[in-house]
């Protein structure tokens, strides 16, 4: 997965000093898009187009104070015209809530739906699942990707994790977070057209919320734990593939993972339950994380 062809940060400094600021822009992004497209062409099979739009929409976001909703547009239509038809092109975005009465979900359906009837090489749409502070909504979660579903995009969860202390109030957190991870991942497969789930990062002992919350080590907002043991977590996924394939044609979900017939989530079964997929796994990222750069 490549990330990401435009990114709403950068370029400030070049495009305010412009005196053609839309064409400077333009012609910005041109570049870049074109020289990394080539750069990692047959090797990435989807890529972020547009990254946090919507987070910086209202502040410092050189794309859309100079281009507009043209931004968008620009960014997908240049970027598949430089890759393969095969490769995924996603908007990936992060949101505070799903709530479809929110005005910033109401703007970006709105958006969707126009950029489909324009036909914007749009692929599919990718929605953050960090639950920092709090958990969300899943039953706004499951809704809201049903109605992009409905406008005619993919769908997938991006960047997923939810910290251990937001189950605390439990008498088995793991098993809660569990619980919460397999609802999580249903809300996407019940749509019929998820086409991934990725959790940002690849195990407890070193994760982005070490660097948020720095006070504590005890954060373990993912699927393995420090030890690269499994937790009651990566059997709710699990679970959560296993019954979605049950209940579609063979084929319309890659299932991938553990296929052990138990469903056991408990603490206690955690512990004593090594991944040989993650500890066969990781010398692999390693070898494709050094491709990659290349």
């Amino acid at each position: 997965r490549g990330r990401g062809t435009t990114y709403p940060e950068a370029l400030a400094v070049q495009v305010e000093q412009s005196e053609t600021p839309e064409e400077t822009l333009k012609a910005l992004m041109d570049e870049h898009i074109h020289t990394v497209a080539n750069h990692f062409r047959g090797r990435v099979d989807v890529w972020d187009v547009v990254n946090e739009h919507l987070s910086s929409m209202i502040d410092d976001n050189t794309f859309y104070t100079t281009l507009g909703n043209d931004y968008v547009r620009y960014a997908f239509e240049t970027t598949a015209t430089y890759l393969s038809d095969d490769t995924r092109l996603v908007w990936n975005e992060a949101l505070a809530n799903f709530n479809l009465d929110d005005p910033t979900i109401s703007w970006w359906l709105d958006a969707l739906r126009t950029f489909k009837e324009e036909n914007v090489p749009i692929d599919g749409i990718g929605v953050q699942g960090h639950n920092i502070n709090q958990k969300h909504n899943i039953t706004e979660l499951a809704i809201f990707l049903q109605a992009v579903v409905d406008i005619g995009y993919d769908v997938e969860l991006t960047e997923v994790d939810a910290p251990i202390t937001l189950f605390s109030d439990q008498e088995d957190p793991f098993k809660e977070q569990a619980d919460f991870f397999q609802e999580y991942a249903n809300a996407c497969l019940s749509t019929g057209r998820c086409k991934g789930i990725t959790f940002w990062g690849l195990d407890d002992d070193n994760t982005w919320y070490d660097g948020l919350f720095i006070e504590t080590k005890s954060n373990l907002p993912l699927l393995i734990d420090e030890e690269g043991y499994v937790k009651p977590a990566w059997l709710g996924v699990r679970n959560a593939f296993e019954s979605s394939a049950k209940e579609q044609e063979a084929g319309e979900h890659d299932v991938e993972g553990d296929k052990n017939n138990g469903d056991e989530t408990s603490t206690a079964s955690y512990h004593h339950s090594v991944s040989a997929f993650y500890r066969l796994i990781l010398p692999l990222l390693g070898v494709l994380g050094f491709l990659l750069m290349a």
